[in-house]
């Protein structure tokens, strides 16, 4: 590398520019969310669907704290645990338990749903103070995120503010937090374990939270579609926040504008006894809200529906996926590179290179 190329790489890395594009030695850049107009986070959401930013030193204390909490939350007894399934499935809020609703997606762990400023029985009244104190410092780092890509966009039809709480289109008050723990899953020793599969938040924006940085990225990786392959993220822990696009995101302001920023779970059977416990908050509007996009030529006045409506079609579909495969006699391998199809009696395969994984399933990577 000449000096020049090599004092204007620095530069660039300095200024968090996202020279990580098509490369092969990308990775999910991380970038501080201070004023907006930089135009990093849209390009991130462009090329990868994700980027990752540091929590303040105050935030990521609480985190910190909090996840303690959490850890406590999800040792109780699963009995004790159990008295708070919840069992509304438009408004999740309350114990998940292990392979019982969406299988597929839940077959190896369980967890707790906090669902908006919704009182939390499951906690003591302490605990409780200290959580929503933190979520409420989540809720404000979301709004920055949502006004620096309002800006970023140039999306003149709305201003600052929209998207967060109390805005014309608030995508905080109903949002919901999902705090879950990974559990083990025999395999070979020198095997990995796809422990969740690949998918797409079905939200406007997700942050996703990992209480460990070991092993770094938990895990987690990104598919490319441009280059066909994996990218694992590099960091995690509680002092920094991983932001991927959703479903809405696309729905809203362009299904061909930006990436799916489709992820799963991968582990390594040497980390499979390790703790794996992350908070995931999902951006989404109130139940009554029209999903009117943003931008032209998306949707049609006819298909144009209410959250709740779109909410109810999506959850009937992730119910029936716990049904498993299809009876025997139907055939139809589903290929989730042009989108992972949920739905009845759908098994579906990812074969990527010489991985594959049929979900629903314990499936070894080797390698």
């Amino acid at each position: 590398m000449t000096r020049s190329k090599a004092r204007a790489t620095a530069i660039w890395a300095l200024l968090a520019v996202p020279l990580w594009l098509g490369v092969s030695n990308a990775s999910i850049p991380s970038i501080p969310v201070l004023e907006p107009g930089s135009a990093q986070l849209a390009t991130a959401f462009r090329q990868l669907g994700a980027f990752q930013t540091p929590l303040a030193g105050a935030t990521a204390a609480a985190t910190q704290r909090c996840f303690g909490d959490f850890a406590a939350m999800l040792a109780q007894p699963e009995e004790e645990k159990r008295l708070h399934v919840s069992h509304d499935l438009l408004e999740l809020h309350g114990y998940q338990p292990r392979g019982e609703l969406g299988e597929r997606y839940n077959a190896h762990r369980s967890g707790f749903i906090f669902h908006g400023s919704k009182a939390a029985p499951w906690v003591n009244p302490e605990v409780e103070e200290r959580i929503s104190i933190w979520r409420a410092d989540i809720w404000q780092l979301a709004g920055r995120i949502f006004d620096a890509l309002i800006q970023e966009l140039d999306l003149k039809a709305i201003s600052a503010g929209h998207f967060s709480r109390h805005g014309p289109f608030d995508m905080v008050s109903h949002s919901q937090f999902q705090v879950k723990e990974m559990h083990p899953v025999a395999a070979g020793p020198n095997a990995k374990v796809v422990r969740l599969p690949l998918h797409q938040d079905p939200s406007f924006l997700s942050l996703l939270i990992h209480h460990s940085s070991e092993p770094p990225g938990q895990g987690c990786e990104f598919w490319l579609d441009q280059e066909q392959r994996f990218l694992p993220l590099a960091r995690s822990g509680p002092t920094v926040c991983t932001v991927i696009i959703g479903q809405l995101f696309h729905l809203l302001l362009g299904r061909r504008s930006f990436a799916k920023g489709k992820h799963r779970v991968v582990t390594r059977a040497a980390d499979m006894e390790k703790p794996r416990i992350s908070a995931t908050f999902f951006f989404q509007p109130s139940p009554d809200q029209l999903l009117t996009p943003l931008v032209s030529g998306e949707e049609t006045p006819e298909t144009i529906q209410t959250f709740r409506e779109r909410r109810r079609r999506s959850y009937g579909r992730f119910a029936r996926a716990a049904l498993g495969p299809r009876p025997k006699g139907r055939s139809g391998w589903m290929d989730p590179r042009g989108g992972v199809a949920v739905g009845i009696w759908k098994r579906e395969r990812v074969e990527v290179g010489e991985e594959q994984v049929k979900h629903g399933e314990t499936v070894e990577v080797k390698g």
